[in-house]
């Protein structure tokens, strides 16, 4: 096929704020395409006769990644990490919706790292006019894509489940569950929720499942704080059973969730735990920073130079998919508590879960793996108080709540709360509130 005919255009004052040269083909405007070596400083693209004498030994390797995503970001910064250690290669950055098809160009690529946002994004047929060697990053391949080339390397959505179900049952939750999309029976994502529900079952965990009905905070933010206002939603979150740990689709919708049940007046993660996936800049910040799945992107970016390299030595051909495991979450409030600390943050659900027949320090040391020095210290660095005054708080206060909002009879009470006599009872009531078991019921209208 004859090569394209290109025009040289150093005077495109159209564009003079855009680019410093570019190149173009005659009637289009500039190409707007930047290149860099294995650092983050990217410059102009220049013209096709300089770009042949600059690749004599040098191989160049094309990223068409959308930024806006953190994973995008890290498979960048892992391809970068790739040509750090291969100076023979050069990373060649280009604009995922802006990238033309151009053989002329194509001919000085050996391979291009890609990941598409949608199924039908004009870059699958750039992709398939070049006809190169092609990773696919986070994202299904068509099936009638004609590339001869072609492999995909992304992370393991099932270890996401497995890590999910891991974090709660160390933390000591009893229910699981997932928020997401089209993830009930008969949902396009069914799978993503039915496969981490057999791994709690597995584990001995009641399940629980919510579809968000097609609501997408990340494309309408509003619904970060609108979605949090939906019925069906804030029901779940009222009538789940608690407390109950939740795995959110991504993390724009683990913020949705968040602030739903804060408006509830729901403890998180007392009562409601929430992770995400992606660990992207919205779950950082707020009132409750969002726990979340971290995706192994810069591995992900490594393994796709690598691929590249493979596919595009003489007589390469494409290595088999590969999917890399997840293999760490990073630990804020709104799983990790006030701590962030997961065996302080263990205890005091452990506390939360037997206040009523009273907790002693060495079983709260038991549960968390700490000494008793240790947890007494982490525990007040987190929350203010000491460990044993906390516990013997809570336990007042639940006993005062059962007192005040029920008619069962007081020795009853202090029977379920663990108390040998009605005496024991009532000093501990009077000891620790001022008032004894029968005042706090004359009371309870006020």
């Amino acid at each position: 096929m004859e090569e394209e005919e290109l025009d040289w255009d150093m005077d495109n004052k159209r564009n003079s704020k855009k680019l410093e040269f570019g190149w173009q083909q005659k009637g289009e405007g500039p190409v707007n395409f930047h290149c860099g070596h294995s650092t983050s400083h990217f410059r102009t693209f220049p013209h096709p006769a300089i770009l042949r004498m600059e690749t004599n030994g040098t191989r160049n390797l094309a990223l068409l990644l959308p930024l806006f995503y953190k994973f995008a970001r890290e498979v960048r910064e892992g391809v970068i990490d790739w040509v750090n250690r291969n100076p023979e290669w050069r990373v060649i950055e280009l604009h995922l919706e802006e990238v033309k098809a151009r053989k002329a160009f194509a001919r000085h690529i050996a391979g291009v790292v890609f990941w598409p946002r949608a199924m039908d994004c004009r870059s699958w047929k750039v992709i398939s006019t070049w006809d190169l060697p092609t990773v696919v990053c986070g994202a299904s391949i068509p099936a009638d894509l004609p590339v001869r080339r072609l492999v995909n390397v992304s992370f393991d959505r099932g270890s996401i489940g497995r890590l999910a179900v891991e974090h709660f049952k160390h933390l000591g939750f009893e229910v699981a569950g997932y928020v997401g999309n089209r993830v009930m029976t008969g949902g396009k994502l069914e799978h993503r929720a039915s496969a981490m529900r057999e791994l709690a079952l597995a584990q001995g965990m009641e399940w629980v499942c919510h579809d968000i009905g097609g609501k997408d905070p990340e494309k309408s933010p509003e619904l970060l704080w609108e979605g949090a206002l939906s019925r069906p939603l804030r029901e779940f979150l009222r009538n789940c059973p608690k407390p109950v740990a939740l795995l959110a689709e991504d993390d724009y919708i683990g913020a949705m969730v968040c602030e739903a049940a804060l408006s509830l007046g729901i403890d998180v993660p007392g009562e409601v735990a929430v992770l995400g996936q992606g660990d992207r800049l919205v779950g950082l910040t707020g009132n409750c920073p969002l726990s979340s799945v971290v995706l192994p992107g810069r591995k992900v970016g490594n393994v796709a130079a690598e691929f590249v390299r493979s596919m595009s030595e003489d007589g390469g051909s494409a290595p088999r998919d590969q999917l890399l495991s997840c293999e760490r979450i990073a630990i804020r409030k709104s799983t990790g508590g006030l701590s962030c600390d997961l065996n302080v943050e263990k205890a005091k659900r452990f506390l939360d879960r037997h206040l009523l027949e009273g907790v002693t320090l060495d079983q709260l040391t038991a549960v968390s793996g700490y000494a008793p020095k240790t947890l007494k210290q982490k525990f007040k660095d987190a929350y203010g108080i000491d460990v044993s005054r906390f516990a013997r708080a809570r336990r007042c206060e639940e006993i005062v709540r059962l007192i005040r909002g029920s008619e069962d009879n007081l020795g009853d009470i202090g029977r379920r709360c663990g108390f040998d006599s009605a005496s024991a009872f009532c000093n501990f009531v009077v000891r620790n509130t001022g008032m004894s078991p029968a005042e706090h019921r004359r009371h309870r209208s006020g």
